[in-house]
């Protein structure tokens, strides 16, 4: 049955008849242009920040990519077809690309972020030519990245941000979105067996098309599974991460934290792991992440910061002597191109625990002085 709808222009009116899509790129086209089209509010999302168009993995390249404020990774891909072979396909496609975005450090996937807003892609002038996601979050919404309030608590939403982009990296809570001018029962029943037994997040968005005269509208409905069983708790604490951890790495993590506690700094803790930061120049920077056998990393392991673009010279400094002292773990320290790390209980042992420490104090130390 045809539908219409009634447009007002000041006293005039008239009807515009719905019109199937003559093709799916052109629905492609105008939510990639125009990612408002997307409901926010009726997929439980905060308003998005666009971080990539057709950006390559290994698996194909991601129609769509975006995160709100809360730094949630959106995944959209746009259905081509209404036949159930099109459906277990889109499923597939999203599966292929979470696996590849799954176990990704923030740097690396901020480095895929940097290059979508380098490339002729990146059609909005308020990020063209932004190298991190910290200025464009603050050119998104609006916020500083250094206010904290008088506990030493970021106030600016960056770190939190941060760290919600990088829970979903390291468990895999992605929030992945099928657009399409009809998604059948199939496809809804399957989005919604996978959001209640995953860490994911399945839902779709149809999109009605009207059109008269030269005018087109679009009219997007969104679908959203119901809401996943509760979980136990939202985030980790020492005990459950103590529990987690491997026999051989326990005892070293135990008096690690023996040792950040003297400190009187942050320690904040996540869904799969902590985070170790230090009060400089009125905001905390994190120095350490620390993830259990539990979590995506397969293995007990301790991330080090690396010296980053965004960073102060001084604090790069710091950074960079903290890495030199750190060489007495030879060849346990296991350098990728975007951060390193140790494997607590292998690498990282009782009988070179005070070494690390030493070398911890000096960085704390010096980060101090700066204030």
């Amino acid at each position: 049955m045809t539908r219409y709808l009634l447009v007002k222009e000041g006293q005039k009116e008239f009807l515009v008849q719905e019109e199937k899509i003559k093709a799916e790129n052109d629905l492609q086209e105008v939510v990639k242009k125009n990612p408002e089209l997307i409901p926010v509010e009726d997929l439980n999302l905060l308003n998005l920040l666009v971080v990539g168009r057709e950006t390559s993995l290994p698996s194909g390249s991601i129609d769509l990519m975006c995160l709100d404020e809360k730094g949630t990774i959106v995944i959209v891909e746009f259905k081509k077809g209404p036949e159930n072979p099109d459906s277990r396909r889109v499923i597939a496609q999203l599966l292929d690309y979470g696996s590849h975005l799954w176990g990704l450090t923030f740097e690396e996937f901020e480095g895929l972020c940097s290059n979508y807003f380098n490339s002729a892609r990146c059609t909005d002038p308020r990020f063209y030519r932004k190298n991190n996601l910290r200025d464009a979050f603050k050119e998104m919404w609006g916020q500083g990245s250094d206010e904290t309030n008088e506990s030493g608590e970021d106030e600016s939403g960056w770190e939190s941000f941060r760290d919600g982009i990088s829970r979903c990296l390291a468990d895999g809570s992605f929030y992945f979105l099928v657009t399409s001018t009809h998604i059948g029962d199939v496809l809804r029943r399957t989005m919604k067996y996978l959001t209640q037994t995953s860490k994911a997040t399945f839902a779709g968005i149809e999109i009605d098309h009207f059109s008269s005269d030269g005018k087109e509208i679009f009219v997007p409905r969104a679908y959203l599974p119901g809401a996943k069983p509760p979980s136990i708790s939202s985030r980790t604490t020492m005990q459950n991460f103590l529990e987690k951890s491997d026999p051989t790495a326990r005892q070293v993590w135990e008096n690690l934290f023996q040792v950040l506690a003297i400190y009187g700094e942050t320690i904040y803790w996540g869904k799969v792991g902590f985070s170790f930061r230090v009060k400089v120049q009125g905001r905390l920077q994190s120095i350490l992440w620390g993830f259990t056998r539990d979590s995506s990393w397969g293995i007990d392991a301790l991330q080090f910061v690396m010296p980053r673009i965004e960073l102060s010279e001084d604090i790069k400094m710091i950074f960079e002597k903290f890495q030199n002292n750190l060489s007495f773990l030879g060849e346990d320290l296991i350098k990728k191109s975007t951060y390193v790390y140790v494997v607590v209980g292998n690498g990282l042992r009782l009988d070179n625990i005070d070494k690390f420490v030493s070398a911890l104090n000096t960085v704390v130390e010096d980060l101090r002085a700066l204030n």
